[in-house]
């Protein structure tokens, strides 16, 4: 079997089931949580990730979305490993479990 890696430089995403989004450029990653952008270094050797300390605007939202947001960015902060399945973009914790799905923005 062949494996392909796995480029994320130059790619935007977004949550298969929220508003959030997720764009990588080389060695640096931002998006929208849902109430405020959000920016962090990432690190990507193969299919091990991770997001460096996450930085955020300070915006007030409704209260769902704010906590929305805060889920996301907990799940951002527990990535270890990404892989591409079904044409999403999957990110798993150290223990392979799923945290987030997305689809690719064109």
């Amino acid at each position: 079997m062949l494996a392909v890696a796995l480029i994320l430089a130059g790619t935007s995403w977004t949550a298969v089931d929220g508003p959030q989004t997720l764009a990588f450029q080389q060695g640096k990653m931002g998006g929208h949580g849902g109430c405020n952008g959000y920016g962090a270094a990432y690190h990507q050797k193969g299919s091990a990730l991770r997001f460096g300390p996450i930085m955020a605007t300070r915006m007030a939202c409704a209260p769902a979305v704010m906590r929305g947001e805060q889920r996301w960015f907990e799940r951002l902060d527990a990535v270890r490993r990404a892989d591409v399945s079904r044409g999403q973009l999957v990110l798993r914790n150290a223990a392979g479990q799923v945290l987030l799905r997305l689809k690719r923005q064109p």
